[in-house]
């Protein structure tokens, strides 16, 4: 609570590291929820209503003379309210690529914004621009923009059909299943375990022990905690460093998310817009 009375005065023209911070905190509060809790879209209206305003000022694209901070500030907004799924800053980015108006320094995070919420007809239109890419940027950029989709069906279609295709690089296939991963994590966990021959042939040994954990490490399942634990406890010690992190981390969420959702809720309740 305190941080969200903090987030409620910076003013909208405030220094951009703190807005940055702000919008991040604010993405991993709403990753606490359950989608299909009624309190969630609640707070998405509180904190769009905190970020719109900033992303009103900084806008869609760099303009001459504003410093690098305000430039890293406008790709975290971007990436903000796509994860809070605002309808009219999708829109707008949907627009913006169907017309080509996309400012480079934040092609990426909109082409993620689109991807993220993509219909199949615009999935199937990336798709096929990703195909028809000469250039490697523009072509990894792409794919990597459909793998934040958060349809399920379209999610399935990245891992089966794009993943390990021909025209996806060794080592851009692996990071769009973990992409998929941040949206649907049980999806991704069981594809990464059923292609660990795939796996293997692209990933460092060090990368590949940590992979597992990384694909279901945004679930709020605890069941999802049960299979990394049981996964780590398979691997040899000397390699469990890193996934043991990953475990700590997802286990301190689980532990204290609970009660983090029910302090975020009431606040918004007694206080929000």
């Amino acid at each position: 609570s305190d941080f969200l009375t903090l987030a409620r005065r910076a003013p909208a023209n405030g220094d951009p590291n703190v807005w940055a911070t702000i919008a991040g905190e604010l993405v991993a509060m709403d990753a606490l929820y359950d989608r299909v809790d009624p309190r969630r879209t609640r707070f998405r209206t509180f904190a769009r209503g905190l970020l719109n305003p900033v992303f009103r000022r900084v806008g869609w694209a760099k303009v001459d003379g504003e410093s690098d901070n305000t430039s890293i500030l406008r790709a975290a907004l971007i990436g903000s309210l796509n994860a809070l799924e605002d309808p009219a800053f999708q829109a707008e980015a949907l627009r913006r690529y169907r017309s080509g108006e996309i400012d480079g320094p934040v092609r990426g995070a909109v082409l993620a914004a689109v991807g993220a919420a993509a219909t199949p007809e615009t999935f199937n239109d990336m798709l096929a621009r990703a195909r028809a890419a000469t250039e490697t940027l523009e072509k990894q950029t792409l794919y990597g923009a459909l793998a934040n989709t958060r349809d399920p069906a379209l999610a399935q279609r990245v891992l089966n059909e794009i993943v390990f295709s021909d025209d996806v690089n060794a080592s851009l296939g692996p990071n769009m299943i973990l992409t998929v991963g941040g949206s649907h994590p049980e999806m991704a966990y069981a594809f990464a375990e059923a292609h660990q021959a795939e796996l293997t042939a692209r990933l460092d040994p060090f990368s590949l022990r940590s992979f597992l954990p990384n694909a279901g490490v945004s679930s709020n399942d605890p069941a999802m905690m049960q299979r990394i634990r049981a996964y780590i406890d398979s691997i040899p010690p000397t390699a469990r460093r890193v996934p043991e992190a990953t475990y700590a981390g997802m286990n301190e969420r689980l532990q204290t998310r609970e009660r983090r959702v029910n302090e975020v809720s009431a606040f918004v309740g007694a206080r929000g817009r």
